[in-house]
């Protein structure tokens, strides 16, 4: 499952972090690396 598919309000543990470079370098900064619970709070605003 990949987190635009989490409905507002849902958990979920992430498992994987795809990308390379500097997508993946500042994702990782951000905090979402492997074992950490997320929350969808809102979707993107152009369903993308």
């Amino acid at each position: 499952m990949n987190h635009s598919e989490l409905q507002i309000g849902e958990k979920a543990i992430i498992l994987h972090v795809n990308g390379t470079g500097q997508f993946r370098k500042r994702i990782l900064e951000m905090g979402f690396v492997h074992g950490k619970e997320v929350t969808a709070v809102h979707g993107a605003p152009m369903q993308d």
